[in-house]
């Protein structure tokens, strides 16, 4: 039961990973739509966790997931996407974390957001790379 299920999960995620490559083609036309309903905080860390725990566990790094102080049992938020995005942060994280772990918090930041977060030990982007990384994404 623990393998289908681990089997079904990879193909969700091999499913989104093919969704992303065409979201990015959207993004670069300016067609993104997003859909905006209320998520739950724990069910967002619960769908990570469970996703990377496998990963995590096969290369001998501690995942942790954190849930700040005063945050919100539910936010709205395009779900969807916001996995997404954590899932290619947690995918990279994974890729370049030899030893140590990769952990994912959630904080209020302000009256009306949420901070997601994800840190590791691993070999990190050079500084002068950043702009350049992340310049699609502006």
């Amino acid at each position: 039961m623990r393998f289908a299920a681990t089997i079904h999960s990879s193909n969700s995620d091999l499913l989104s990973l093919i969704n992303d490559i065409l979201d990015l083609s959207k993004v670069e036309a300016g067609q993104m739509d997003v859909q905006f309903a209320p998520a739950a905080v724990d069910s967002i860390l619960h769908t990570l966790k469970q996703t990377f725990a496998p990963v995590a566990e096969s290369k001998h790094l501690a995942f942790v997931t954190e849930h700040g102080e005063n945050v919100p049992q539910y936010f709205v938020t395009d779900s969807q996407r916001l996995l997404q995005v954590l899932r290619n942060l947690l995918s990279n994280a994974f890729k370049f974390t030899e030893r140590g772990s990769v952990t994912v918090t959630v904080q209020r930041a302000g009256d009306d957001a949420l901070r997601f977060e994800v840190r590791d030990t691993g070999i990190g982007i050079a500084r002068e790379k950043q702009d350049m990384i992340f310049q699609a994404f502006q």
